[in-house]
């Protein structure tokens, strides 16, 4: 190659010396205007995530707000339209049947009046006449002017009002006749209509009005003899009902359904870590609500049959209660207004929850039935459901009969929810996943934990210095080569390297402040995950110690005898062996 011509080709050369630094010289001043505007980029990005997770909290709070509203509004309008609903239909019931219950009232007034002896014969005659005339098709009415008739030894009136009241209502006629011949010290003639009155049950479709014969005996009313008879008879037809296919078994059914209905989940406050944490909490909280269940049972068993049943020294005030009781159980049609009734106060007294007043109206449905099996009545008075008044003594043998569907009630709940118990537990921190059985493996579980942190970061760090990061050079190398052909190509690629090396630099994060988010990260999740483990140890204690409480509640359960519970005692004491 000549002078000249190397001369031409060195010129060049110089020329893109120059330039390149000059433009070198500006691609730092460019450097330092990016990093500037990075910097406040930066700083601008924090302060928009700190605004955006100011706004999503208010966001949420404000969604979580608006949904409570809706609920409270909604519950305050079911409230007002069953607050509505429920005068509604008390002015239908006594408009309809206001006159039945002014005849309840004297019921009682008469039996009391004849002891004293301060009412005229006339007046009662009068009065139960009168009721008579008022309410046509009452049985009650008749069964007035019977008793008042057979009071003033009118025996001819007495055995044509008893007729007429047997025609309407033989069964609750004969149960009124026995309670008022004992009353009155008439023995056999009281033995007399209660084994007429017991003839007439059916144990598949009992009136609804057999739960005051259970009365009777759990308040010693009846004497040795009836007694004795009368639990026969009950002792005859539950043996009788668990021979029926289906029947025990719904029973066994409302039961279960009734003890899971005692459970309550644990609050997020017991176990936060777990709460957050876990995805597996929601089945935690379902094993543990579902083993604090055999101490709410023990406690509500001891508390039925711990303490003074009330009971009146005075056979005849027992009576009294009883006829009383008999005579306020409503009629066959006063009940579709008397469910209605109920189910707008359990709305109301429910703070208008609507869903939990219904399902608790199904599980009372069966009390507010026409005609039922005895296991049900057992049933409807041990829960304390129906639609009159149910004594402790009378719970108590209720529920004293029903032990053998209610233990199995029991034992269903108890293996289902030890069934249902989970037997790994997730955990779920910062991306990491772990399982544990009982939280006693913390140590692995921290390292398990730091592992995957660490392998976040290395992949963070790789990205950040991988195979992007030397492209740019590749590309250069490959200019370079083209440019011992062209003299064009040599300055491109230098301007290409420079530029592209200046931009990728100042796009990487700093490496401090990734490392420094990697170790506050760190920090927070061992510290959950020890927390985790600590409350897992806990919750597995807690399972365990209230599971054990299973064996003694169904020894309780089966040290309960029925017929400890005829002819209480006054004060009602009963030692309970566990």
């Amino acid at each position: 190659m000549g002078r000249s011509a190397l001369q031409n080709y060195r010129t060049p050369v110089v020329v893109a010396r120059g330039l390149l630094t000059n433009l070198t010289s500006r691609l730092g001043a460019l450097g330092h205007e990016i990093a500037d505007v990075r910097a406040g980029v930066h700083n601008l990005e924090g302060r928009v995530d700190e605004r955006c997770d100011v706004l999503q909290k208010q966001l949420h709070s404000l969604t979580s707000d608006f949904r409570e509203f809706v609920a409270q509004d909604k519950a305050h309008k079911d409230i007002a339209i069953s607050e509505t609903r429920l005068v509604r239909v008390r002015q239908e019931l006594e408009r309809n049947f206001g006159f039945y219950a002014e005849i309840r009232r004297r019921a009682t007034g008469i039996l009391q009046a004849s002891d004293l002896a301060i009412v005229r014969e006339e007046t009662i005659r009068s009065s139960t006449e009168e009721a008579m005339i008022g309410a046509p098709g009452y049985w009650l009415a008749p069964a007035l002017v019977a008793i008042a008739s057979w009071m003033a030894d009118k025996q001819d009136l007495a055995n044509k009002a008893l007729a007429e009241a047997m025609r309407r209502d033989d069964s609750k006629t004969s149960l009124l006749l026995c309670l008022v011949s004992r009353r009155l010290g008439r023995h056999d003639t009281a033995r007399r209509w209660l084994v007429r009155y017991l003839g007439l049950q059916d144990p598949f479709a009992l009136d609804r009005e057999a739960i005051v014969l259970v009365d009777a005996l759990a308040s010693g009313v009846f004497g040795g003899g009836n007694a004795a008879a009368g639990l026969e008879s009950i002792e005859a037809w539950t043996e009788e009902i668990k021979n029926r296919v289906g029947v025990v078994e719904r029973e066994r059914a409302r039961w279960k359904q009734a003890i899971l209905d005692m459970s309550t989940a644990p609050g997020a406050s017991e176990y936060p870590y777990l709460t957050k944490h876990s995805p597996t909490w929601p089945q935690l909280a379902s094993a543990l609500g579902g083993v604090r269940l055999n101490g709410l049972v023990e406690k509500r068993v001891e508390a039925m049959y711990e303490g003074e049943l009330g009971l009146s020294p005075k056979l005849a005030n027992r009576v009294d209660e009883l006829v009383d009781d008999l005579v306020r159980r409503f009629d066959d049609d006063e009940l579709p207004l008397r469910r209605e009734e109920r189910k707008l106060e359990l709305i109301i007294s429910g703070s208008g929850d609507r869903a939990t007043a219904e399902a608790h109206l199904a599980l009372e449905s069966p009390a507010f039935a026409e005609r039922t099996s005895f296991v049900t009545l057992l049933t409807n008075a041990a829960l304390g459901m129906g639609v009159g008044r149910v004594s402790r003594a009378t719970q108590r043998l209720a529920f004293a009969l029903s032990t053998p569907w209610v233990i199995e009630a029991y034992d269903d709940v108890v293996t289902g929810v030890r069934a249902a118990q989970p037997a790994t537990i997730e955990l779920a921190i910062d991306g990491w996943t772990g399982t544990t059985a009982d939280g006693r493996d913390e140590g692995e579980l921290v390292e398990g934990f730091r592992r995957s942190l660490a392998a976040e970061e290395n992949a963070a760090r790789a990205a950040a210095y991988g195979l992007g990061f030397w492209w740019p050079a590749l590309v250069a190398v490959a200019f370079l080569a083209l440019a011992f052909f062209s003299k064009y190509l040599l300055v491109g690629a230098l301007v290409f390297t420079i530029v592209q090396l200046a931009f990728y630099v100042l796009s990487l994060p700093p490496a401090r402040v990734r490392k420094a988010q990697f170790a506050a990260r760190r920090e927070v999740g061992v510290t959950a995950v020890e927390a985790c483990c600590a409350e897992i140890v806990d919750l597995c204690e807690d399972v365990a110690r209230e599971d054990a409480r299973a064996s003694g509640v169904r020894a309780l359960l089966e040290s309960i005898n029925a017929s400890e519970h005829v002819g209480a005692t006054l004060d009602g004491r009963r030692k309970i062996v566990a």
